[in-house]
């Protein structure tokens, strides 16, 4: 939300949240991606050690639903997380290319671009 307030904001979501919440840091959203950067390094170092398909074994969970969406939401919106970061997290780039040639993750994109062109 407070990326949607900050100048590096200029996507279809600006000031998206301003109506909903009268309280937005527009430079909260960088300390905030800097530590889920953080986290997501911390995955890379663990999955060195102990490799998998999918970030809590070899099944896909709610988990990995739940970090695919927060990685791509925001990527056709203007705030590129993985393609100004992926090079560092080999793993979560290749995991993120694993969900999304899943056949469901192919269908739901492709609903999504149906609905909203």
């Amino acid at each position: 939300r407070f990326w949607t307030a900050s100048d590096e904001c200029t996507g279809p979501l600006k000031n998206f949240f301003a109506q909903r919440n009268k309280i937005l840091i527009p430079g909260a959203w960088k300390e905030m991606q800097a530590w889920a950067l953080s986290r997501l390094e911390w995955l890379e170092e663990v999955k060195k050690g102990s490799p998998s398909d999918y970030i809590a074994g070899d099944e896909m969970t709610v988990v990995d639903i739940q970090v695919y969406t927060t990685l791509v939401f925001f990527e056709d919106l203007g705030a590129p997380f993985m393609a100004q970061h992926g090079e560092r997290l080999k793993w979560t780039k290749a995991f993120v290319a694993r969900m999304a040639a899943r056949p469901a993750v192919k269908a739901c994109h492709e609903h999504i671009k149906e609905v909203f062109g």
